[in-house]
């Protein structure tokens, strides 16, 4: 707390310094900065923030997860990926056509760069990377996980809801391959939301 005081960072409610992944104070301040604005829902400045915490520490796992984030959210950027795109020729992948090559990249550099984070957002950076590689059973596992531990763990439970919500994979019942049945569903998807 002193520290903080110090370096006069406003964290927001719920944020600790603990574990940062970063020795900047000018990274963290704009990570937090970027922390601030993606909770309010302004993705552009938020993923300025991040790229400027990533301008002063290039390892900073956090800012890369926050902005593979923030990207998530980019509705303007969804929509011009979306008009370039063919609809007879991109039909099999609609989803791979919209995606985000630097999100991708973001959130592997997150993956990457994590091993001495804590716990916790090591999973999340885990489960997120699993979400946009289409591995939902993974990702739910890995937002199981962590929700499991603290089912107020809005993060996790909004990873959990997101993979329950995208699985589309059909299983036999019992092995019976004449009954099928989807092996997530979207109530318990409603329920993580």
């Amino acid at each position: 707390r002193l520290a903080r005081d110090i370096l006069n960072l406003q964290l927001p409610a719920g944020t600790t310094s603990d574990g940062a992944g970063t020795k900047s104070v000018q990274a963290y301040q704009e990570y937090i900065a970027g922390v601030q604005a993606l909770n309010r829902f302004e993705i552009v400045p938020a993923k300025r923030h991040f790229e400027r915490a990533l301008e002063r520490d290039t390892v900073f796992a956090l800012a890369h997860y926050k902005w593979a984030i923030a990207s998530l959210y980019d509705v303007a950027g969804w929509r011009a990926r979306w008009d370039k795109t063919d609809p007879i020729a991109d039909i099999g992948t609609p989803d791979a056509t919209v995606e985000d090559p630097a999100s991708i990249r973001h959130a592997t550099a997150a993956a990457r760069l994590s091993g001495s984070l804590p716990g916790r957002e090591r999973t999340l950076i885990a489960g997120l990377v699993a979400l946009i590689s289409h591995d939902n059973a993974r990702a739910c596992d890995a937002y199981g996980s962590l929700v499991r531990a603290d089912s107020s763990d809005v993060e996790a439970l909004y990873g959990l809801g997101e993979c329950l919500y995208s699985d589309d994979v059909v299983e036999p019942v019992r092995g019976d391959t004449m009954r099928l049945q989807f092996r997530s569903s979207w109530s318990s998807a409603l329920r993580a939301f």
